[in-house]
C-alpha cells in the first residue's frame, strides 16, 4: 500500500508530499501546488529529516490528520 503524507516544514515554511517515507516532491519555485514530478532537491530541501517525519506520522497515526507535530515541532501533518 503506498503512503502519502504532506508535511509542512516549519522552519523552511514549504509545503512536501512523502511517498512511501521516500520519495520526497515539492512545489515548482513560484507554485503553490505540490507536484509528484519535482522531487525535492536534498542540497535545498531537509529531505532525510522529511522522511523521518513521514515515517513518526506511519508508525504512530493510522491515518495522519491535519495538525500533528513531530516530537521537536518542525514538521507538522497537512491534509489535502
Amino acid at each position: 500500500m503506498t503512503s502519502l503524507v504532506r508535511i509542512y516544514d516549519t522552519q523552511g515554511k514549504r509545503h512536501y508530499l512523502v511517498e512511501d517515507c521516500e520519495r520526497v516532491y515539492t512545489s515548482r519555485d513560484g507554485d503553490l501546488l505540490l507536484h509528484k514530478d519535482t522531487a525535492a532537491d536534498p542540497s535545498r530541501h531537509p529531505v532525510a529529516e522529511l522522511r523521518g517525519a513521514a515515517k513518526f506520522f506511519d508508525e504512530y497515526f493510522l491515518a495522519p490528520f491535519s495538525g500533528i507535530a513531530t516530537n521537536d515541532g518542525r514538521f507538522l501533518s497537512r491534509d489535502g
